[in-house]
């Protein structure tokens, strides 16, 4: 439980049935104290979305590969729209950016081309032939990167890359 009382919490049950096929059962409870509750419970489902996405994707693409999980903070910027605005823009994608559509970004000098896999107003997932990148709006308005990389590079570098790319992403008014 958080210093203001907020906790939160997912159960999630997975059960196999006959004939090969699962059914995954997720059950939410918690308390999120503050005149903006209703804005976060919403964040909280775009991101949600996004999560059931990326394990379509992963069970679809990546069955039986080990991701090494990459998650980078970065501080709270100004104005969502305009910081989500400018993620899309570096990630090639347009402003009604949807799944299927493809994305080409760099970092670190590396071109990267994949394929949105989900998207919305808070969230936005690109599959590569070897990493899922995720893209989302954390609370108080920061910007999350939550990435599985399913290689054998670096992953220290690869962070450290992904902080780059964050760091150069305009935040506020255009301005690094």
């Amino acid at each position: 439980m958080a210093e203001d009382g907020r906790f939160f919490a997912y159960e999630f049950l997975v059960e196999g049935l006959a004939g090969g096929s699962t059914v995954l059962r997720m059950v939410a409870s918690g308390f999120i104290p503050g005149d903006d509750w209703a804005d976060e419970f919403e964040a909280m489902g775009k991101g949600l979305d996004l999560f059931f996405r990326t394990l379509a994707t992963y069970l679809t693409h990546f069955t039986g590969r080990v991701g090494t999980p990459i998650t980078i903070f970065g501080p709270p910027v100004g104005d969502w729209r305009e910081i989500w605005a400018n993620v899309r823009e570096a990630l090639g994608l347009g402003d009604a950016a949807g799944v299927g559509d493809p994305a080409r970004f760099t970092v670190h000098g590396q071109v990267i081309e994949g394929t949105v896999y989900s998207a919305n107003s808070q969230t936005i997932g690109i599959r590569t032939a070897d990493s899922l990148y995720r893209f989302m709006q954390g609370f108080h308005g920061s910007l999350v990167l939550g990435h599985a990389v399913f290689s054998t590079k670096d992953t220290t570098e690869i962070e450290r890359s992904w902080q780059a790319w964050l760091s150069e992403l305009p935040t506020n008014g255009g301005n690094s």
